[in-house]
């Protein structure tokens, strides 16, 4: 799995044990070795929480200058796989972007669904028909925006796939993660259970690791976005513009003059969602 360069130097010295509990003879307890060896439980989960909170920019900082991969990562911080649907990628999503909770819902799914519907319409594109309606302004997204469509080297169903990859419902997640197509599928993705009309669940694809998210689309997409920046990833081949978009437009993460440009395509499309917007357009009943 593809990470990101990085060539931010250290600011300090920042020690995993510094303030932290004692066990009954009097040693600290060590946090990132206290997680390794406690699953999660509900017993747990709060401490678990605390831990990973006050170790954030210690176990950030190995992310970005000790671990070449996810894989390392996952090994030394496992709670991030089984704790909670993959809350522990959204707590360390939110420390470094900490205005960004809800960014996705208002400045996406309220702000920008219904002008993609009336997009959709208007040229007579076929609308997804999910009942996930988060899952529906999604796949819209991918099929409308400009940067992604003309791409002419994967077809949109190849597109579609690197996001949502859907199986049925018994199939072992698992062994598909394991069995990957390592270029198509080579940074992170959801598995959806079910079928696009009727997702049941999501589970995000870190290398071959599965972290079950629950049944919820816009949770399930929060996380796969928090986690190429949580785990400092490159954006999938083809669909890098889709998620630029998100980055640029709807969390509105700002990564320094060096290494921010905005799209010109994305800001057009951008520019035409928000003019539909504010006519009200997409909410009008030629819409539906």
């Amino acid at each position: 799995m593809v990470l990101k360069q990085q060539v931010e130097p250290m600011e300090q010295d920042i020690s995993a044990e510094a303030g932290f509990d004692h066990d009954f003879e009097g040693m600290p307890i060590i946090p990132d070795e206290w997680m390794k060896v406690h699953v999660f439980s509900v017993n747990n989960k709060a401490k678990i929480v605390e831990y990973m909170e006050k170790t954030f920019y210690f176990h950030d900082r190995e992310s970005t200058f000790r671990f070449k991969c996810v894989s390392e990562i996952l090994v030394e911080y496992p709670r991030f796989m089984d704790c909670d649907e993959g809350s522990l990628i959204l707590r360390d999503f939110h420390q470094k972007y900490p205005d960004k909770h809800f960014s996705f819902k208002s400045r996406f799914l309220d702000r920008f669904s219904a002008p993609l519907r009336f997009l959709a319409k208007s040229g007579n594109k076929n609308v997804p028909k999910s009942s996930d309606d988060s899952m529906n302004s999604l796949i819209l997204c991918l099929q409308l925006m400009p940067a992604v469509y003309n791409v002419k080297k994967a077809s949109f169903d190849s597109k579609l796939d690197r996001l949502f990859h859907f199986v049925k419902e018994n199939a072992s997640i698992s062994a598909i993660a394991k069995a990957k197509d390592v270029v198509h599928h080579k940074q992170p993705f959801l598995i959806v259970v079910g079928s696009l009309e009727h997702p049941l669940s999501f589970n995000l694809i870190l290398d071959f690791i599965v972290i079950p998210l629950g049944s919820d689309c816009s949770r399930a997409f929060n996380v796969l976005f928090a986690s190429f920046f949580v785990f400092r990833l490159e954006f999938p081949k083809h669909l890098d513009k889709f998620y630029l978009f998100f980055e640029q437009f709807v969390y509105q993460i700002f990564l320094g003059e060096s290494c921010y440009t905005i799209n010109p395509s994305n800001q057009s499309f951008a520019n035409m969602l928000d003019n539909i917007a504010s006519k009200n357009l997409g909410n009008s009943s030629d819409a539906v």
